[in-house]
C-alpha cells in the first residue's frame, strides 16, 4: 500500500506541476485524483467526530486513514455509515491510482 500512497503522490505532484507551468491556478490540495474530490465532498457532511479526526490530513494521509476504517457488523450508527463510506471511495482511489484492472 505505500508503494501506492507513494504513486499517488507522484501522480499528483505531476500535475500539480504541470498546472502551474501551463500557467494554472495553485490548487488547495496536493492535485487531482480520481476519487478524492468524493472523498472530500463526503467529509463535509460527515459527523462532528470524524470531521474533526480528519480535517488536518495531507491527501496521502487522508487515503491511508481511510482506506484502512474496519468498522463492526453490529454498528450500523451514521457515522460508522460514513466510516464504510470513506473506506470503500479511498480504496477505490488507491486502485484507480494504481492502473491496476481486476
Amino acid at each position: 500500500m505505500t508503494a501506492t500512497l507513494n504513486n499517488v503522490a507522484e501522480k499528483a505532484d505531476e500535475q500539480s506541476a504541470e498546472g502551474n507551468a501551463e500557467g494554472g491556478a495553485a490548487q488547495r490540495h496536493e492535485g487531482p485524483h480520481p476519487g478524492v474530490d468524493q472523498l472530500r465532498a463526503l467529509l463535509v457532511t460527515a459527523a462532528d467526530d470524524v470531521r474533526a479526526r480528519l480535517r488536518d490530513f495531507s491527501q496521502r494521509e487522508l487515503l491511508a486513514t481511510c482506506a484502512a476504517f474496519r468498522i463492526g457488523a453490529d454498528d450500523d450508527s451514521l457515522a460508522v455509515v460514513t466510516r464504510f463510506a470513506l473506506g470503500e471511495l479511498a480504496q477505490r482511489a488507491l486502485f484507480l491510482a494504481s492502473g491496476s484492472s481486476k
